[in-house]
């Protein structure tokens, strides 16, 4: 009995069909997406994100998830549906997995226009993936950067304020890497991030320095990088402050799941970035995907910025706990002990993050 076979007869029985798609190793099916179809047999919404929809995915990680109303979109990821349909039951027939029809479907975006319902001008860039001509070589050259992610670089190398974003495990090169570029040119902009892997934090921070990571030997824990705009989720181990219990790290694989980047919220072109897409070459090279960019919608990117700072805050707390020397893990009790942390004497904001939320009063 697999674990999913009573979910299968429910929606065998629910749908009248079913299609199994089973990936090869190296490839993992991982899109989130539904798409309600009305009666006539017309797409009008499409629900996508990061979020599995387990026990787990709603209730054990930090994870996303979006509806959007749009009968151009709905009809998109249905054209991508039936590809990924097509590629199924060839494959089942002995062609290869994700063969050239579907990747050459998804070798270019799409850019749609919104109806967002408000005075913003809302623009959405539709990405599916595997986006490559061929899958991802095993050899250690440089490969060409796929579609989405050179997209996804350019807008980070763009930005005028800020670059926020939430990862589980997006590899080598992705998100951290763009990230750390983006603030090397603008040492100003204010990067803030977290993900469930240390690796993918200490690229950011290798990247930055211009480094490499030293070499893991058998045995020897690597020292953890010192940077704490990119952090790995963690919990607060031993330094639990009194009355407090102790932290539950893990329940399943993942910590951060989200797949989220926003860049400059306040910004007329604003962008929020989310999908089920790991934001990192491996997903575009061999994993079924889905990526959408979505600018100029304020609303939406401000509510993904409180998202992404919400989760960075309750870890960089503890990274900082667990890294810090004598640092004292107690709330503290007086208006002039915490104040003193976001204001000098004079009044001056001294966080960078208080002076990013600072922004939207601007």
């Amino acid at each position: 009995m697999g674990e999913n076979d009573d979910s299968e007869a429910k929606l065998e029985a629910s749908a009248k069909s079913l299609l199994y798609r089973k990936a090869p190793s190296n490839h993992i099916v991982h899109n989130k997406f539904l798409i309600y179809v009305d009666a006539s047999g017309t797409p009008q919404a499409v629900l996508t994100g990061s979020c599995n929809w387990t026990p787990t995915g709603l209730c054990a990680q930090t994870n996303n998830a979006i509806v959007i109303q749009d009968k151009l979109v709905a009809a998109r990821y249905m054209a991508y549906w039936k590809k990924l349909q097509a590629d199924e039951t060839a494959h089942e027939a002995g062609s290869p997995f994700q063969d050239t029809a579907l990747r050459t479907f998804n070798g270019t975006g799409k850019n749609l226009n919104l109806d967002s319902g408000s005075d913003d001008a809302t623009t959405l860039t539709s990405y599916f993936s595997p986006n490559t001509p061929k899958q991802r070589s095993k050899g250690k050259g440089s490969q060409p950067f796929p579609v989405d992610m050179k997209d996804l670089s350019d807008r980070i190398m763009a930005a005028k304020n800020a670059v926020l974003f939430l990862a589980f495990i997006p590899g080598t090169p992705s998100i951290t890497e763009f990230a750390a570029a983006a603030q090397k040119a603008n040492k100003d902009l204010f990067v803030r991030g977290c993900v469930t892997s240390p690796d993918a934090a200490g690229n950011f921070y290798y990247d930055l320095e211009g480094t490499s990571p030293p070499k893991k030997q058998k045995g020897v824990k690597s020292p953890a990088p010192q940077d704490a705009r990119v952090i790995s989720a963690n919990a607060l181990g031993e330094t639990v402050p009194k009355g407090w219990q102790k932290e539950l790290l893990k329940a399943g694989f993942a910590i951060t799941h989200d797949k989220i980047v926003v860049i400059d919220p306040f910004a007329d072109d604003c962008v929020v970035v989310t999908g089920s897409h790991n934001l990192g070459y491996q997903a575009s090279y061999n994993n079924d995907e889905n990526l959408l960019m979505i600018e100029g919608n304020k609303k939406l990117a401000m509510a993904y910025a409180t998202h992404v700072l919400d989760v960075y805050d309750h870890f960089s707390w503890r990274w900082t706990v667990n890294h810090g020397s004598n640092v004292d893990a107690n709330l503290k009790t007086t208006p002039d002990d915490w104040l003193n942390w976001y204001f000098d004497a004079q009044g001056n904001i001294k966080t960078a993050q208080l002076k990013f939320w600072m922004q939207a009063t601007v």
